[in-house]
Protein backbone atom coordinates (compact mmCIF):
# COMPACT_ATOMS: atom_id res chain seq x y z
CA UNK A 1 0.00 0.00 0.00
CA UNK A 2 2.95 2.21 0.83
CA UNK A 3 4.17 2.01 -2.67
CA UNK A 4 0.74 2.19 -4.47
CA UNK A 5 -0.37 5.30 -2.62
CA UNK A 6 2.68 7.29 -4.24
CA UNK A 7 2.32 6.08 -7.38
CA UNK A 8 -1.37 6.67 -7.40
CA UNK A 9 -0.63 10.07 -6.48
CA UNK A 10 1.31 10.78 -8.83
CA UNK A 11 -0.64 9.77 -11.87
CA UNK A 12 -3.36 12.37 -10.19
CA UNK A 13 -0.60 14.65 -10.11
CA UNK A 14 0.42 14.14 -13.62
CA UNK A 15 -3.36 13.73 -15.12
CA UNK A 16 -3.83 17.25 -13.51
CA UNK A 17 -0.75 18.81 -15.52
CA UNK A 18 -2.14 17.11 -18.50
CA UNK A 19 -5.27 18.82 -17.73
CA UNK A 20 -3.78 22.29 -17.59
CA UNK A 21 -1.89 21.32 -21.08
CA UNK A 22 -3.12 19.27 -23.20
CA UNK A 23 -7.25 20.68 -22.88
CA UNK A 24 -6.39 24.19 -24.35
CA UNK A 25 -3.64 22.47 -26.51
CA UNK A 26 -6.64 20.45 -28.23
CA UNK A 27 -8.52 23.36 -28.39
CA UNK A 28 -5.95 25.75 -29.90
CA UNK A 29 -6.05 22.29 -32.76
CA UNK A 30 -9.25 22.54 -33.17
CA UNK A 31 -9.08 25.83 -33.61
CA UNK A 32 -6.65 25.76 -36.12
CA UNK A 33 -7.84 23.34 -38.33
CA UNK A 34 -11.33 24.84 -38.38
CA UNK A 35 -9.53 27.99 -40.06
CA UNK A 36 -7.63 25.47 -42.44
CA UNK A 37 -10.95 24.32 -43.09
CA UNK A 38 -12.59 27.69 -44.18
CA UNK A 39 -9.88 28.67 -46.21
CA UNK A 40 -8.10 30.72 -43.93
CA UNK A 41 -4.63 29.17 -44.15
CA UNK A 42 -4.81 28.95 -47.88
CA UNK A 43 -2.60 31.95 -48.45
CA UNK A 44 -0.07 30.96 -46.02
CA UNK A 45 0.08 27.77 -47.22
CA UNK A 46 0.31 28.56 -51.27
CA UNK A 47 3.23 31.13 -49.99
CA UNK A 48 4.97 28.12 -48.11
CA UNK A 49 4.63 25.94 -51.03
CA UNK A 50 6.48 28.61 -53.67
CA UNK A 51 9.18 29.74 -50.98
CA UNK A 52 10.14 25.75 -51.05
CA UNK A 53 9.35 25.19 -54.90
CA UNK A 54 11.78 28.72 -54.94
CA UNK A 55 14.39 26.88 -52.68
CA UNK A 56 14.93 23.23 -54.44
CA UNK A 57 18.21 22.60 -55.87
CA UNK A 58 18.81 23.37 -59.59
CA UNK A 59 17.85 21.33 -62.33
CA UNK A 60 19.53 20.54 -65.59
CA UNK A 61 18.53 22.20 -68.65
CA UNK A 62 15.57 19.94 -70.66
CA UNK A 63 17.14 19.11 -74.02
CA UNK A 64 13.77 17.13 -75.15
CA UNK A 65 12.21 21.09 -75.89
CA UNK A 66 13.36 24.06 -77.77
CA UNK A 67 11.79 27.92 -77.22
CA UNK A 68 11.42 30.00 -80.71
CA UNK A 69 10.66 33.30 -78.65
CA UNK A 70 9.58 36.20 -80.55
CA UNK A 71 11.06 38.86 -78.50
CA UNK A 72 11.03 42.98 -79.18
CA UNK A 73 14.59 42.66 -81.45
CA UNK A 74 12.09 40.45 -83.67
CA UNK A 75 9.44 42.68 -83.89
CA UNK A 76 11.32 45.84 -84.88
CA UNK A 77 13.14 43.75 -87.61
CA UNK A 78 10.16 42.27 -88.69
CA UNK A 79 8.45 45.68 -88.52
CA UNK A 80 4.78 45.23 -87.44
CA UNK A 81 2.65 43.22 -84.89
CA UNK A 82 1.45 40.55 -84.93
CA UNK A 83 3.88 39.21 -87.17
CA UNK A 84 2.49 38.30 -90.57
CA UNK A 85 2.12 35.15 -91.96
CA UNK A 86 5.07 34.65 -94.12
CA UNK A 87 7.62 35.25 -91.22
CA UNK A 88 6.09 32.59 -89.51
CA UNK A 89 5.93 30.18 -92.57
CA UNK A 90 9.25 30.89 -93.04
CA UNK A 91 10.03 30.23 -89.08
CA UNK A 92 8.10 26.95 -89.62
CA UNK A 93 9.79 25.58 -93.10
CA UNK A 94 13.23 26.30 -91.56
CA UNK A 95 12.62 24.43 -88.14
CA UNK A 96 11.22 21.36 -90.64
CA UNK A 97 14.91 21.25 -92.05
CA UNK A 98 16.24 19.75 -88.94
CA UNK A 99 13.61 17.43 -88.56
CA UNK A 100 12.02 18.33 -84.88
CA UNK A 101 9.15 15.48 -83.67
CA UNK A 102 6.45 18.55 -83.18
CA UNK A 103 6.06 21.92 -83.32
CA UNK A 104 3.79 23.64 -81.26
CA UNK A 105 2.53 27.27 -82.19
CA UNK A 106 1.64 29.23 -79.20
CA UNK A 107 0.17 32.27 -80.94
CA UNK A 108 -2.99 32.86 -82.03
CA UNK A 109 -3.76 32.41 -85.69
CA UNK A 110 -7.57 32.57 -86.34
CA UNK A 111 -8.05 35.26 -88.97
CA UNK A 112 -4.97 35.61 -91.30
CA UNK A 113 -2.39 38.01 -91.07
CA UNK A 114 -0.69 39.05 -94.57
CA UNK A 115 0.96 38.81 -96.38
CA UNK A 116 1.99 35.06 -96.21
CA UNK A 117 -1.04 33.66 -95.71
CA UNK A 118 -1.16 30.67 -98.07
CA UNK A 119 2.08 30.07 -97.01
CA UNK A 120 1.27 29.63 -93.47
CA UNK A 121 -1.65 27.31 -94.84
CA UNK A 122 0.32 25.06 -96.72
CA UNK A 123 2.97 24.76 -93.53
CA UNK A 124 -0.05 23.93 -91.11
CA UNK A 125 -0.41 20.51 -93.65
CA UNK A 126 2.70 19.39 -92.04
CA UNK A 127 1.33 16.53 -89.59
CA UNK A 128 3.81 17.37 -86.78
CA UNK A 129 2.57 21.13 -86.51
CA UNK A 130 -0.27 21.62 -84.02
CA UNK A 131 -2.16 25.20 -82.74
CA UNK A 132 -3.58 27.08 -80.24
CA UNK A 133 -7.82 27.81 -79.49
CA UNK A 134 -9.00 29.92 -76.08
CA UNK A 135 -11.38 26.51 -75.04
CA UNK A 136 -13.35 28.11 -71.87
CA UNK A 137 -15.33 31.22 -70.97
CA UNK A 138 -18.31 29.67 -69.24
CA UNK A 139 -18.00 26.59 -71.69
CA UNK A 140 -17.80 28.71 -74.61
CA UNK A 141 -14.89 28.81 -76.95
CA UNK A 142 -13.62 31.84 -77.50
CA UNK A 143 -10.62 32.03 -79.67
CA UNK A 144 -10.87 30.14 -82.44
CA UNK A 145 -7.96 27.83 -83.80
CA UNK A 146 -6.39 28.11 -87.54
CA UNK A 147 -8.92 26.77 -90.08
CA UNK A 148 -6.28 25.16 -91.73
CA UNK A 149 -5.43 22.80 -88.81
CA UNK A 150 -7.57 19.79 -88.38
CA UNK A 151 -9.27 19.41 -84.92
CA UNK A 152 -6.75 16.87 -83.52
CA UNK A 153 -3.84 19.14 -83.85
CA UNK A 154 -5.51 21.62 -81.97
CA UNK A 155 -4.76 22.21 -78.03
CA UNK A 156 -6.45 24.72 -76.41
CA UNK A 157 -4.10 27.16 -74.30
CA UNK A 158 -5.75 28.23 -71.62
CA UNK A 159 -3.87 28.56 -67.98
CA UNK A 160 -5.88 28.59 -64.65
CA UNK A 161 -4.12 31.36 -61.68
CA UNK A 162 -5.36 31.47 -58.54
CA UNK A 163 -6.92 33.88 -56.65
CA UNK A 164 -3.41 35.42 -55.79
CA UNK A 165 -2.60 35.94 -59.75
CA UNK A 166 -0.34 32.80 -59.48
CA UNK A 167 -0.12 29.69 -61.80
CA UNK A 168 0.11 26.87 -59.97
CA UNK A 169 -2.03 24.22 -61.95
CA UNK A 170 -1.62 22.97 -65.39
CA UNK A 171 -5.29 22.25 -67.42
CA UNK A 172 -5.07 18.82 -69.34
CA UNK A 173 -8.13 18.48 -70.66
CA UNK A 174 -11.82 20.46 -70.43
CA UNK A 175 -15.36 19.82 -71.91
CA UNK A 176 -16.27 22.60 -74.00
CA UNK A 177 -20.38 22.10 -74.78
CA UNK A 178 -20.42 18.85 -76.67
CA UNK A 179 -16.77 17.38 -77.15
CA UNK A 180 -13.99 17.25 -74.75
CA UNK A 181 -10.84 19.48 -76.02
CA UNK A 182 -7.35 18.78 -74.85
CA UNK A 183 -4.25 21.32 -74.18
CA UNK A 184 -1.59 21.94 -76.58
CA UNK A 185 1.29 20.25 -74.10
CA UNK A 186 -0.67 17.01 -73.91
CA UNK A 187 -1.00 17.05 -77.55
CA UNK A 188 2.65 17.89 -78.44
CA UNK A 189 3.68 15.34 -75.35
CA UNK A 190 1.37 12.47 -76.90
CA UNK A 191 3.22 12.98 -80.12
CA UNK A 192 6.83 12.83 -78.59
CA UNK A 193 5.78 9.46 -76.83
CA UNK A 194 4.34 7.83 -79.44
CA UNK A 195 6.92 8.23 -81.49
CA UNK A 196 8.78 6.23 -78.36
CA UNK A 197 6.04 3.54 -77.79
CA UNK A 198 3.90 5.07 -75.73
CA UNK A 199 -0.09 5.41 -75.80
CA UNK A 200 -2.32 7.63 -74.08
CA UNK A 201 -4.84 5.85 -72.14
CA UNK A 202 -7.46 6.26 -69.34
CA UNK A 203 -6.64 5.57 -65.78
CA UNK A 204 -8.27 2.34 -64.40
CA UNK A 205 -9.60 4.23 -61.40
CA UNK A 206 -10.62 7.40 -63.02
CA UNK A 207 -11.75 7.77 -66.66
CA UNK A 208 -10.20 11.35 -67.03
CA UNK A 209 -6.97 10.80 -65.46
CA UNK A 210 -4.30 10.78 -68.29
CA UNK A 211 -1.76 7.39 -68.04
CA UNK A 212 1.60 6.99 -70.19
CA UNK A 213 2.67 3.22 -69.55
CA UNK A 214 2.83 3.14 -65.81
CA UNK A 215 2.76 6.71 -65.08
CA UNK A 216 -0.94 8.12 -63.87
CA UNK A 217 -1.08 12.37 -63.64
CA UNK A 218 -3.11 12.20 -60.68
CA UNK A 219 -6.40 14.48 -60.96
CA UNK A 220 -6.12 17.94 -58.89
CA UNK A 221 -9.24 17.74 -56.75
CA UNK A 222 -10.53 20.60 -54.36
CA UNK A 223 -9.12 20.22 -51.78
CA UNK A 224 -5.78 18.86 -52.86
CA UNK A 225 -2.47 19.98 -51.37
CA UNK A 226 -2.88 23.37 -49.08
CA UNK A 227 -5.85 24.44 -51.70
CA UNK A 228 -9.63 24.72 -50.05
CA UNK A 229 -12.57 24.67 -52.44
CA UNK A 230 -10.69 25.61 -55.29
CA UNK A 231 -12.41 25.06 -59.03
CA UNK A 232 -11.41 21.53 -59.99
CA UNK A 233 -13.36 21.69 -62.97
CA UNK A 234 -11.96 19.16 -66.32
CA UNK A 235 -8.61 17.33 -65.89
CA UNK A 236 -6.32 19.44 -63.61
CA UNK A 237 -2.70 18.76 -62.17
CA UNK A 238 -0.23 20.74 -59.87
CA UNK A 239 2.82 21.89 -61.88
CA UNK A 240 5.97 20.83 -60.46
CA UNK A 241 8.17 23.76 -61.98
CA UNK A 242 12.02 22.58 -63.61
CA UNK A 243 14.23 24.23 -60.68
CA UNK A 244 16.27 26.41 -62.68
CA UNK A 245 17.14 30.02 -63.78
CA UNK A 246 17.26 28.83 -67.72
CA UNK A 247 15.50 25.44 -68.19
CA UNK A 248 15.59 24.84 -71.63
CA UNK A 249 17.38 26.40 -74.75
CA UNK A 250 15.76 29.97 -75.80
CA UNK A 251 16.26 30.97 -79.45
CA UNK A 252 14.88 33.78 -81.20
CA UNK A 253 13.05 33.91 -84.51
CA UNK A 254 15.94 36.20 -86.03
CA UNK A 255 18.47 33.39 -84.83
CA UNK A 256 16.21 30.50 -86.36
CA UNK A 257 15.64 32.49 -89.61
CA UNK A 258 19.22 33.48 -90.05
CA UNK A 259 20.55 30.12 -89.24
CA UNK A 260 22.47 30.76 -86.14
CA UNK A 261 21.02 28.08 -84.48
CA UNK A 262 22.55 24.25 -84.15
CA UNK A 263 20.20 22.07 -85.79
CA UNK A 264 21.16 19.85 -82.35
CA UNK A 265 18.80 21.83 -80.70
CA UNK A 266 15.73 21.04 -83.24
CA UNK A 267 16.29 17.45 -83.97
CA UNK A 268 13.87 14.89 -82.56
CA UNK A 269 12.73 17.41 -80.30
CA UNK A 270 9.66 19.31 -79.20
CA UNK A 271 9.75 23.38 -80.53
CA UNK A 272 7.53 25.33 -79.01
CA UNK A 273 6.94 29.10 -80.69
CA UNK A 274 5.40 32.26 -78.92
CA UNK A 275 5.67 35.28 -77.71
CA UNK A 276 8.81 36.40 -75.11
CA UNK A 277 7.96 40.25 -76.23
CA UNK A 278 6.62 41.77 -73.23
CA UNK A 279 4.74 44.34 -75.40
CA UNK A 280 2.39 40.82 -76.63
CA UNK A 281 1.07 41.02 -73.23
CA UNK A 282 1.51 37.57 -73.07
CA UNK A 283 3.05 37.14 -69.13
CA UNK A 284 2.04 35.29 -66.15
CA UNK A 285 2.85 34.73 -62.75
CA UNK A 286 4.89 31.91 -61.48
CA UNK A 287 6.12 30.78 -58.27
CA UNK A 288 9.70 32.12 -59.87
CA UNK A 289 8.14 35.42 -60.83
CA UNK A 290 6.84 36.41 -63.96
CA UNK A 291 7.12 34.22 -66.80
CA UNK A 292 6.24 33.98 -70.75
CA UNK A 293 2.95 31.75 -71.40
CA UNK A 294 5.17 29.73 -74.00
CA UNK A 295 7.76 29.01 -71.15
CA UNK A 296 5.00 27.98 -68.80
CA UNK A 297 3.41 25.25 -71.84
CA UNK A 298 6.79 24.41 -72.07
CA UNK A 299 7.22 23.64 -67.79
CA UNK A 300 4.05 21.41 -68.44
CA UNK A 301 4.85 19.65 -71.52
CA UNK A 302 8.42 19.15 -69.36
CA UNK A 303 6.75 17.79 -66.62
CA UNK A 304 5.05 15.22 -67.81
CA UNK A 305 7.89 14.09 -70.58
CA UNK A 306 10.51 13.74 -67.29
CA UNK A 307 7.88 12.07 -65.47
CA UNK A 308 7.16 9.42 -68.18
CA UNK A 309 10.51 8.91 -69.67
CA UNK A 310 13.05 9.80 -66.76
CA UNK A 311 11.46 9.11 -63.72
CA UNK A 312 11.04 12.47 -62.39
CA UNK A 313 8.68 13.16 -59.47
CA UNK A 314 5.50 14.73 -59.78
CA UNK A 315 3.74 16.38 -57.63
CA UNK A 316 1.63 14.47 -55.05
CA UNK A 317 -0.75 15.29 -51.97
CA UNK A 318 -2.01 13.39 -48.73
CA UNK A 319 -5.50 12.28 -48.40
CA UNK A 320 -7.74 14.66 -46.15
CA UNK A 321 -7.07 12.21 -43.41
CA UNK A 322 -3.42 11.91 -43.29
CA UNK A 323 -2.85 15.70 -42.93
CA UNK A 324 -5.44 16.34 -40.47
CA UNK A 325 -3.74 13.10 -38.55
CA UNK A 326 0.02 15.19 -39.42
CA UNK A 327 -1.19 18.29 -38.11
CA UNK A 328 -2.41 16.94 -34.69
CA UNK A 329 0.64 15.16 -34.26
CA UNK A 330 2.58 18.42 -34.52
CA UNK A 331 0.27 19.81 -32.39
CA UNK A 332 0.69 17.21 -29.64
CA UNK A 333 4.33 17.33 -29.65
CA UNK A 334 3.87 21.17 -28.82
CA UNK A 335 1.65 20.21 -26.10
CA UNK A 336 4.25 17.59 -24.81
CA UNK A 337 7.20 19.84 -24.67
CA UNK A 338 6.05 20.70 -21.52
CA UNK A 339 6.50 17.79 -20.51
CA UNK A 340 9.43 16.11 -21.92
CA UNK A 341 12.04 19.19 -20.68
CA UNK A 342 12.12 21.10 -17.11
CA UNK A 343 12.98 24.59 -18.29
CA UNK A 344 11.49 27.22 -19.96
CA UNK A 345 14.64 27.66 -21.86
CA UNK A 346 14.81 24.08 -22.93
CA UNK A 347 11.28 24.06 -23.95
CA UNK A 348 11.64 27.14 -26.38
CA UNK A 349 15.11 25.30 -27.91
CA UNK A 350 13.07 22.36 -28.21
CA UNK A 351 10.30 24.35 -29.87
CA UNK A 352 12.95 26.08 -32.16
CA UNK A 353 14.23 22.35 -32.98
CA UNK A 354 10.88 20.98 -33.82
CA UNK A 355 10.23 23.77 -36.23
CA UNK A 356 13.45 23.47 -38.02
CA UNK A 357 12.92 19.98 -38.06
CA UNK A 358 8.96 20.31 -39.45
CA UNK A 359 10.38 22.61 -42.18
CA UNK A 360 13.32 20.27 -43.19
CA UNK A 361 11.03 17.40 -43.62
CA UNK A 362 8.30 19.23 -45.45
CA UNK A 363 11.18 20.57 -47.98
CA UNK A 364 12.37 17.70 -48.42
CA UNK A 365 9.53 15.55 -49.01
CA UNK A 366 8.35 18.74 -51.41
CA UNK A 367 12.10 18.13 -53.32
CA UNK A 368 10.51 14.14 -53.69
CA UNK A 369 7.37 15.28 -54.88
CA UNK A 370 5.00 15.63 -51.50
CA UNK A 371 3.12 18.50 -51.06
CA UNK A 372 2.60 18.20 -47.21
CA UNK A 373 0.68 21.19 -45.20
CA UNK A 374 3.32 23.28 -43.46
CA UNK A 375 1.44 26.68 -42.43
CA UNK A 376 -1.09 25.02 -39.68
CA UNK A 377 1.33 22.41 -38.32
CA UNK A 378 3.60 25.12 -37.47
CA UNK A 379 0.35 27.07 -36.37
CA UNK A 380 0.00 24.84 -33.60
CA UNK A 381 3.07 23.96 -33.16
CA UNK A 382 4.28 27.34 -32.06
CA UNK A 383 1.26 28.00 -30.20
CA UNK A 384 0.99 25.34 -28.08
CA UNK A 385 4.61 25.38 -27.61
CA UNK A 386 5.37 29.07 -26.96
CA UNK A 387 2.17 28.97 -25.37
CA UNK A 388 3.12 25.78 -22.69
CA UNK A 389 6.20 27.37 -22.11
CA UNK A 390 5.20 30.70 -21.14
CA UNK A 391 2.14 29.21 -19.13
CA UNK A 392 4.87 26.79 -17.41
CA UNK A 393 6.77 29.96 -16.61
CA UNK A 394 4.36 31.30 -14.71
CA UNK A 395 3.41 27.93 -12.96
CA UNK A 396 6.80 27.47 -12.10
CA UNK A 397 7.21 30.94 -10.30
CA UNK A 398 3.82 30.38 -9.02
CA UNK A 399 4.65 27.12 -7.65
CA UNK A 400 8.01 28.29 -5.67
CA UNK A 401 6.42 30.37 -3.98
CA UNK A 402 4.15 28.08 -2.78
CA UNK A 403 6.19 25.98 -2.11
CA UNK A 404 8.61 28.24 0.20
CA UNK A 405 5.26 29.33 2.03
CA UNK A 406 4.33 25.31 2.50
CA UNK A 407 8.37 24.66 3.87
CA UNK A 408 7.93 27.86 5.84
CA UNK A 409 4.55 27.06 7.30
CA UNK A 410 6.64 23.64 8.39
CA UNK A 411 9.06 25.13 9.96
CA UNK A 412 6.87 26.95 12.15
CA UNK A 413 5.16 24.45 13.13
CA UNK A 414 8.39 22.89 14.18
CA UNK A 415 9.35 25.87 16.17
CA UNK A 416 6.23 25.82 17.82
CA UNK A 417 6.06 22.37 18.62
CA UNK A 418 9.42 22.30 20.29
CA UNK A 419 8.99 25.24 22.22
CA UNK A 420 5.63 24.22 23.31
CA UNK A 421 6.34 21.18 24.77
CA UNK A 422 10.33 19.78 24.47
CA UNK A 423 11.79 23.92 25.89
CA UNK A 424 8.94 23.22 28.48
CA UNK A 425 9.81 20.00 29.77
CA UNK A 426 13.62 21.61 29.49
CA UNK A 427 12.90 24.52 31.10
CA UNK A 428 10.78 22.25 33.74
CA UNK A 429 14.51 20.04 34.53
CA UNK A 430 16.50 23.30 34.67
CA UNK A 431 14.20 24.70 37.32
CA UNK A 432 14.32 21.45 39.34
CA UNK A 433 18.24 21.52 39.36
CA UNK A 434 18.71 25.24 40.29
CA UNK A 435 16.13 24.62 43.13
CA UNK A 436 18.31 21.27 44.19
CA UNK A 437 14.97 19.70 44.20
CA UNK A 438 15.63 17.22 41.37
CA UNK A 439 16.38 13.57 42.27
CA UNK A 440 17.94 10.99 39.55
CA UNK A 441 14.86 9.16 39.30
CA UNK A 442 12.88 12.27 38.67
CA UNK A 443 15.57 13.42 36.34
CA UNK A 444 15.63 10.25 34.67
CA UNK A 445 11.85 10.51 33.84
CA UNK A 446 11.74 14.29 32.48
CA UNK A 447 14.45 13.01 30.40
CA UNK A 448 12.89 9.99 28.94
CA UNK A 449 10.16 12.56 28.62
CA UNK A 450 11.93 14.56 26.92
CA UNK A 451 13.31 12.21 24.86
CA UNK A 452 9.75 10.85 23.88
CA UNK A 453 8.50 14.22 22.87
CA UNK A 454 11.50 15.11 20.58
CA UNK A 455 10.99 11.42 18.83
CA UNK A 456 7.31 12.54 18.07
CA UNK A 457 8.31 15.44 16.79
CA UNK A 458 10.85 13.73 14.43
CA UNK A 459 8.20 11.59 13.36
CA UNK A 460 5.88 14.47 12.52
CA UNK A 461 8.68 16.43 10.52
CA UNK A 462 9.04 13.08 8.35
CA UNK A 463 5.70 12.94 7.32
CA UNK A 464 5.40 16.49 6.73
CA UNK A 465 8.57 18.10 5.12
CA UNK A 466 9.81 17.80 1.51
CA UNK A 467 12.70 17.67 -0.59
CA UNK A 468 14.71 20.88 -0.56
CA UNK A 469 17.86 21.71 -0.08
CA UNK A 470 17.55 25.21 2.29
CA UNK A 471 15.05 27.09 4.36
CA UNK A 472 15.94 30.35 5.75
CA UNK A 473 14.28 30.57 9.40
CA UNK A 474 13.96 34.21 11.26
CA UNK A 475 17.29 35.13 13.07
CA UNK A 476 19.07 34.70 9.83
CA UNK A 477 19.52 30.45 10.87
CA UNK A 478 19.64 28.43 7.58
CA UNK A 479 18.97 24.87 7.42
CA UNK A 480 20.60 22.69 4.81
CA UNK A 481 17.71 19.86 4.60
CA UNK A 482 20.23 17.60 2.49
CA UNK A 483 21.75 16.96 6.47
CA UNK A 484 19.95 14.13 8.47
CA UNK A 485 17.16 14.76 10.28
CA UNK A 486 18.42 14.15 13.73
CA UNK A 487 20.95 17.25 12.96
CA UNK A 488 18.22 19.32 11.48
CA UNK A 489 16.24 18.84 14.68
CA UNK A 490 18.72 19.92 17.21
CA UNK A 491 19.88 23.24 14.85
CA UNK A 492 15.92 23.78 15.24
CA UNK A 493 16.22 22.95 19.16
CA UNK A 494 19.16 25.08 20.02
CA UNK A 495 17.70 28.27 17.75
CA UNK A 496 14.29 28.08 20.37
CA UNK A 497 16.47 27.67 23.43
CA UNK A 498 18.03 30.78 21.98
CA UNK A 499 15.73 33.12 21.33
CA UNK A 500 15.27 35.90 23.25
CA UNK A 501 12.00 37.14 22.31
CA UNK A 502 8.55 34.77 21.53
CA UNK A 503 8.32 33.13 18.05
CA UNK A 504 5.81 34.54 17.00
CA UNK A 505 7.02 37.56 16.54
CA UNK A 506 9.22 36.33 13.88
CA UNK A 507 6.30 35.84 11.83
CA UNK A 508 6.79 38.86 10.30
Amino acid sequence: MKRIKPRWRGLKREFKVWQVGAIPGLIVIALVLLLRAAGMLQPLELWAFDTFMQLRPPESIDEQILIVGIDEKDIQSVGTYPVPDAQLADLIEQLQASQPIAIGLDIVRDLPVEPGHARLIEAFRTANVFGIEQARSNGIVRTKPPPALPPERVGFADLIVDDDGTLRRALLGTPTGTEYKLSLPLLLMERYLSDRGFVMESSDRDEQTVRFGSTEFTRFRNHSGGYVNANDYGNQILINYRSSKSPFHVVSLTDVLQERVDSALIHDRIILIGMTAASAGDIVQSPYGETYGVKIHAQIVSQMLSSVLQGRPLLNVWSDRWEYFWILGWGVLGISLARFFVSPLTILAGLIASSVLLIGVSYAALVAGWWLPVAPVLLVLVLNGAGLTASLFYRYQQDLQARLRDRQLVIEQIYTAVHNIPVQTLKGILSSVRQGNASPNHFHEDLERLEQELRAIEESVRQEILAQDNLHLCGGVKLNLQHPLHQLLHEVYRATVMRSRDFHACKT
